[in-house]
């Protein structure tokens, strides 16, 4: 009983961290794509002179927003699709770190490092708990 509790109420904290991601993500995307000057200097960087590379970055931000999004549509994506965003998460998360230690120090990439880790742990939590609750009700009938 308490873990079927804990499966529903994982499942509704799974649904607004992911809306949170997607936000987070989508802002980020959109700051991408249009880098303003005022934004990437406020963020810790220098003037971009070859948009490229910052476009292709807001790009795939916009296409995780989305995922992340769909993602929270129903059961059956969540279930597939949690494991990879955890994945995501935990990678981008040690990518940014080691960026901001070892190539340059932005105090924006370290943050987004620090927001994509806490996504990746409460993620990860919420999902070994909704997992546990749905065993358990398998396993009950």
């Amino acid at each position: 009983m308490l873990r079927s509790a804990l499966r529903i109420r994982s499942e509704s904290f799974i649904s607004l961290v992911l809306l949170t991601a997607s936000v987070h993500s989508m802002c980020t995307g959109i700051g991408l794509i249009l880098h303003p000057d005022w934004l990437l200097l406020w963020g810790g960087w220098h003037m971009v002179t070859e948009p490229f590379f910052p476009v292709q970055g807001g790009l795939f931000h916009v296409l995780m927003a989305l995922l992340y999004l769909y993602a929270r549509s129903s059961d059956a994506a969540r279930v597939i699709l949690l494991p990879y965003i955890i994945v995501v998460k935990a990678v981008a998360t040690g990518f940014l770190f080691l960026y901001a230690a070892t190539v340059e120090w932005i105090w924006m990439v370290a943050a987004s490092g620090f927001l994509d880790g806490l996504f990746a742990v409460a993620l990860f939590v919420l999902w070994r708990a909704g997992r546990i609750g749905r065993e358990e009700v398998m396993h009950n009938g």
